[in-house]
């Protein structure tokens, strides 16, 4: 494997795993038109038709038609106006070895690609989703769906993952480098991981664990994985709100509960904040996933 392959290397297959989160494709949601969003995950979005301003780290940028963004987790303001129609796909990697990202942090802009492998990929993901997870969008930890469906919808998005990152690797120059992992970064993320979720997080107590300073801290960790320990324990929180979410017996109640939230105005401000879409929003799609795939397994 050489240098320039955008593939980094990791030690083992079990460690690390590519995980899409939410594909779409039509007109953009109405609740997240506008606004301040600090998403969890990377977010890929290609314009169908108009056109997306997105705004981050002090920089604009503007996509037409045919363009792609590619979003790292970080705060951003995006303004969608008119009839604007997106492909978007929402995804992370999970991992036990901290720093198994995209080793960017800047918003980066594909200028209408015209790459038939990524093409034929987009196109065969949305065609996976729409025809055997949903009919019309994947909120994937609340699809329930047979074996042989998962299985085509993770190699529909391997197979889009790896044309992105050809693409990206040839036209951006953005490598997955191999990396000398910091083992104290590895000891935060222990703690973090381990860390309940229905408290706030105690910076000073996983320092103190970790035997250094909060800043230092925060220092190693960023720079292993380009999330602060913070915004990792969050994005433990908001998945772990999703999946509790996509089980339709438990009361949105409950959840903010188990979630450490007194109020349950307080659980829906904040999941709407992350998601763009209130907890209540966010379940209908789900049970409208269920009733229009009423014969799954």
């Amino acid at each position: 494997m050489s240098s320039r392959d955008p593939l980094f290397l990791f030690n083992s297959w079990r460690s690390f795993r590519p995980v899409l989160i939410r594909q779409y494709s039509g007109r953009a949601n109405k609740q997240g038109l506008n606004g301040f969003f600090y998403p969890h995950f990377i977010t890929a979005w290609h314009v169908l038709k108009g056109s997306v301003v997105v705004e981050s780290s002090g920089r604009q940028w503007k996509a037409k038609k045919g363009d792609w963004l590619i979003m790292p987790p970080q705060g951003r303001t995006h303004t969608i106006q008119g009839e604007v129609q997106l492909w978007s796909a929402h995804f992370y990697f999970e991992s036990n070895q901290p720093g198994s990202e995209l080793n960017f942090r800047d918003v980066v802009q594909l200028r209408s690609p015209n790459d038939p492998k990524l093409n034929q990929a987009t196109w065969e993901l949305d065609e996976v989703v729409s025809t055997r997870l949903s009919a019309h969008e994947a909120h994937i930890p609340g699809i329930a769906c047979s074996v042989n469906d998962y299985i085509a919808g993770l190699g529909a998005f391997i197979r889009w993952l790896e044309a992105l990152l050809e693409v990206l690797a040839t036209e951006k120059e953005i490598y997955l480098e191999p990396q000398e992992t910091n083992p104290r970064a590895h000891e935060i993320h222990e703690h973090l991981s381990n860390a309940p979720l229905d408290a706030p997080l105690c910076l000073q107590t996983i320092a103190d664990r970790a035997n250094m300073t909060v800043r230092h801290m925060n220092r190693i960790y960023s720079q292993a994985t380009h999330l602060t320990p913070t915004r990792y324990f969050e994005r433990r929180r908001f998945t772990w709100a999703q999946q509790r979410l996509a089980d339709l017996d438990t009361s949105i109640k409950t959840i903010a509960y188990d979630l450490g939230f007194k109020h349950q105005s307080k659980f829906s401000n904040w999941f709407t904040r992350l998601e763009g879409c209130s907890p209540r929003f966010f379940r209908d799609q789900l049970k409208a996933l269920n009733v229009r795939n009423p014969d799954i397994d």
